[in-house]
């Protein structure tokens, strides 16, 4: 009785297990695209182009891909701070981790020229 029972639940549960993997698949909306595929060929690039065409060819117009842009007026709080800024210099950050020893490994003839100076 208890394999019996044992057996139903594991009927059970792979039945369950490969109906929701077959869920997950249906609900991708990723699609992958291969050279060999008919979607593939249709969106492969010409191999070679001919002088004309070449020649016919129209560059990319930047203005039309990225669009126009608009001025943004700037906040009272922007023009406050604008008002009173002063340049100024930020101050150095640490140096990577490691770049001494690395710069040793890389350039082992200078950093001998260094040390016997």
């Amino acid at each position: 009785m208890l394999k019996l029972l044992t057996k139903a639940v594991f009927i059970v549960s792979a039945g369950v297990l490969a109906h929701g993997s077959v869920l997950a698949v249906g609900q991708s909306k990723a699609v992958t695209i291969t050279a060999d595929s008919n979607v593939g060929r249709a969106l492969k690039a010409p191999d070679n182009l001919s002088r004309e065409q070449q020649l016919a060819a129209k560059p990319l117009d930047w203005n039309v891909t990225r669009g126009k842009p608009s001025p943004q007026p700037l906040s009272a709080e922007e023009q406050a701070a604008l008002k009173d800024a002063r340049p100024q210099m930020s101050d150095a950050g640490k140096p990577a981790p490691g770049a001494a020893e690395e710069a040793r490994r890389l350039f082992p003839d200078e950093q001998n020229a260094q040390e016997d100076e």
